[in-house]
């Protein structure tokens, strides 16, 4: 499957190669629900969390330039920083404790482990369904957790 970066809007790739950026971040109550999900390019996902970083920071100053000489289309520019403000704001309110999270796991593979983990995850059925990699990683920890004698509760993916 071809997909087409959110950002760019004329760059397309394998949907393998894309990665899923949540609009409203899971950490701001988000869904992994598909309205919620935009395809973009690994370069572009990482400056959306670069320049939204910028944001907290107060640093308003560097994060228009950046925007500015990585995207200097405006409508790429525009969809860019909608998308770091709206990261921003789910770091913000996670910082001022509006959200609660007791302990939040970071999981990040090279492009070659998660494609492995993704033929792996394909091979794993819930509830006679397909899973995708993030659940799978979520299953293999809750049961590694438990085994180990931990109480796991309130899963967010």
């Amino acid at each position: 499957m071809i997909v087409t970066c959110y950002i760019h809007k004329n760059k397309r790739m394998p949907r393998e190669m894309a990665h899923e950026h949540h609009i409203i971040p899971r950490a701001a109550a988000g869904s992994n629900d598909p309205s919620n999900l935009a395809f973009v390019c690994p370069d572009c996902h990482h400056a959306i969390h670069q320049l939204a970083i910028m944001l907290v920071n107060n640093r308003q100053g560097d994060l228009l330039s950046a925007a500015h000489t990585m995207y200097p289309a405006p409508a790429e520019r525009k969809r860019v920083l909608e998308l770091a403000s709206t990261v921003a704001e789910g770091i913000i309110a996670k910082q001022e404790g509006e959200i609660t999270t007791d302990h939040l796991i970071a999981i990040t593979l090279d492009h070659a482990t998660f494609l492995a983990a993704k033929r792996v995850a394909n091979d794993f059925r819930h509830a006679g369904r397909r899973v995708g990699v993030a659940k799978f990683m979520q299953a293999l920890l809750i049961q590694e957790l438990r085994r180990r004698g931990m109480r796991v509760s309130n899963i967010v993916l």
